[in-house]
């Protein structure tokens, strides 16, 4: 997976071989990351949202902010259920998104 300034996320094979590529944010993409079991991928971007998307490139949950806050770092939890994210507001969050 790579997450690039041209506001896109691509998935590749172990090969280097193109699966997808999509515009996943509409400002450039700071943070991507797999969950510890493969299943989502989380994105973190200076649009003020992070997004949480399934391995293969379908959205299922936006986390957006009132006003321009820049998320700075998002992880997922130890148990895969949660997102942490901190911002440039000074704030941490953690975020359940599936149960």
């Amino acid at each position: 997976m790579t997450a690039s300034f041209d506001k896109t996320l691509a998935l590749w094979t172990t090969d280097g071989e193109l699966i997808s590529s999509f515009a996943a944010h509409s400002g450039e993409i700071a943070k991507a990351e797999f969950s510890k079991d493969g299943q989502y991928i989380l994105t973190a971007s200076e649009d003020a949202t992070v997004k949480i998307w399934k391995s293969n490139g379908t959205l299922i949950k936006t986390i957006g902010e009132i006003g321009k806050v820049v998320y700075k770092a998002a992880t997922f939890s130890q148990d895969g259920n949660s997102v942490l994210t901190s911002s440039n507001n000074n704030t941490i969050k953690i975020i359940r998104f599936r149960h």
